[in-house]
Protein backbone atom coordinates (compact mmCIF):
# COMPACT_ATOMS: atom_id res chain seq x y z
CA UNK A 1 0.00 0.00 0.00
CA UNK A 2 1.36 3.59 -0.95
CA UNK A 3 1.17 6.70 1.42
CA UNK A 4 -0.63 9.28 -0.50
CA UNK A 5 0.25 12.04 1.68
CA UNK A 6 1.88 14.67 0.30
CA UNK A 7 5.18 16.66 1.94
CA UNK A 8 4.64 19.22 4.14
CA UNK A 9 4.70 22.07 1.87
CA UNK A 10 2.16 24.58 2.99
CA UNK A 11 1.60 27.88 1.63
CA UNK A 12 -0.58 30.80 2.33
CA UNK A 13 -1.33 33.73 0.60
CA UNK A 14 -2.78 37.41 1.96
CA UNK A 15 -6.10 35.98 2.08
CA UNK A 16 -5.12 33.64 4.91
CA UNK A 17 -5.99 30.69 2.49
CA UNK A 18 -4.03 27.70 3.54
CA UNK A 19 -3.08 25.19 0.66
CA UNK A 20 -1.71 21.59 0.69
CA UNK A 21 -2.86 19.42 3.33
CA UNK A 22 0.17 17.57 5.76
CA UNK A 23 -1.91 14.69 7.61
CA UNK A 24 -4.48 13.93 5.05
CA UNK A 25 -6.87 16.44 6.20
CA UNK A 26 -8.95 18.72 3.78
CA UNK A 27 -7.08 19.95 1.08
CA UNK A 28 -7.92 24.23 1.93
CA UNK A 29 -8.25 25.87 5.06
CA UNK A 30 -8.49 29.13 5.74
CA UNK A 31 -6.95 31.26 9.06
CA UNK A 32 -8.35 33.94 10.45
CA UNK A 33 -7.50 37.14 9.42
CA UNK A 34 -4.52 39.49 10.86
CA UNK A 35 -3.63 36.27 13.24
CA UNK A 36 -0.41 34.07 12.69
CA UNK A 37 -1.20 30.18 12.60
CA UNK A 38 -0.49 28.31 15.22
CA UNK A 39 3.25 27.27 15.97
CA UNK A 40 4.15 30.08 13.37
CA UNK A 41 6.83 30.88 15.72
CA UNK A 42 8.53 27.56 16.13
CA UNK A 43 7.79 27.49 12.21
CA UNK A 44 9.56 30.69 11.73
CA UNK A 45 12.33 29.22 13.23
CA UNK A 46 12.73 26.05 11.67
CA UNK A 47 11.88 27.98 8.15
CA UNK A 48 15.22 30.34 9.15
CA UNK A 49 17.34 27.62 9.57
CA UNK A 50 16.60 25.10 6.57
CA UNK A 51 17.02 28.90 4.68
CA UNK A 52 20.43 29.60 6.04
CA UNK A 53 21.66 25.57 5.93
CA UNK A 54 20.59 25.93 2.06
CA UNK A 55 22.35 28.74 1.44
CA UNK A 56 25.59 27.56 3.14
CA UNK A 57 25.61 24.52 1.17
CA UNK A 58 25.54 26.07 -2.01
CA UNK A 59 28.30 25.02 -4.45
CA UNK A 60 29.17 28.80 -6.36
CA UNK A 61 27.12 30.99 -3.54
CA UNK A 62 29.38 32.79 -0.61
CA UNK A 63 26.14 32.92 2.04
CA UNK A 64 28.69 33.87 4.87
CA UNK A 65 27.64 37.55 4.96
CA UNK A 66 24.20 36.74 4.60
CA UNK A 67 21.04 37.13 7.81
CA UNK A 68 17.94 34.96 7.22
CA UNK A 69 14.96 36.51 9.18
CA UNK A 70 11.29 35.13 8.88
CA UNK A 71 8.22 36.88 10.26
CA UNK A 72 4.67 34.08 9.53
CA UNK A 73 6.71 32.24 6.41
CA UNK A 74 8.11 35.54 5.09
CA UNK A 75 12.04 36.05 4.32
CA UNK A 76 13.82 38.20 4.43
CA UNK A 77 17.74 38.51 3.18
CA UNK A 78 20.41 40.98 4.64
CA UNK A 79 23.86 40.84 3.86
CA UNK A 80 26.04 40.66 0.58
CA UNK A 81 26.89 38.32 -1.51
CA UNK A 82 29.70 38.96 -4.30
CA UNK A 83 27.43 39.88 -7.22
CA UNK A 84 23.81 40.02 -8.54
CA UNK A 85 23.67 36.48 -10.06
CA UNK A 86 24.86 35.23 -6.33
CA UNK A 87 21.72 37.58 -5.62
CA UNK A 88 18.93 36.09 -7.36
CA UNK A 89 20.47 32.61 -6.63
CA UNK A 90 20.03 33.21 -2.53
CA UNK A 91 16.50 34.31 -3.57
CA UNK A 92 15.77 31.00 -5.90
CA UNK A 93 17.16 29.10 -2.94
CA UNK A 94 14.77 30.48 -0.24
CA UNK A 95 11.54 30.49 -2.20
CA UNK A 96 12.43 26.82 -2.80
CA UNK A 97 12.06 26.36 0.86
CA UNK A 98 8.58 24.12 2.19
CA UNK A 99 6.75 26.77 4.09
CA UNK A 100 8.01 29.62 2.76
CA UNK A 101 5.29 32.58 2.00
CA UNK A 102 7.26 35.36 0.09
CA UNK A 103 10.98 36.52 0.10
CA UNK A 104 11.84 40.23 0.39
CA UNK A 105 15.49 39.99 -1.30
CA UNK A 106 17.54 43.22 0.54
CA UNK A 107 21.22 41.59 -0.41
CA UNK A 108 23.92 44.16 -1.48
CA UNK A 109 26.06 43.32 -4.03
CA UNK A 110 28.49 46.35 -3.66
CA UNK A 111 31.81 46.40 -2.95
CA UNK A 112 32.60 48.47 0.09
Amino acid sequence: MTDDRRPDDSRADDTGLVIGPTTGDADVTVAPRGRAARGSTHRDAEIARDVSRRLGEHASLDASDVDVHVKDGRVTLEGRVQDPPARHVAELIADAVPGVRAVDNRLDTSRG
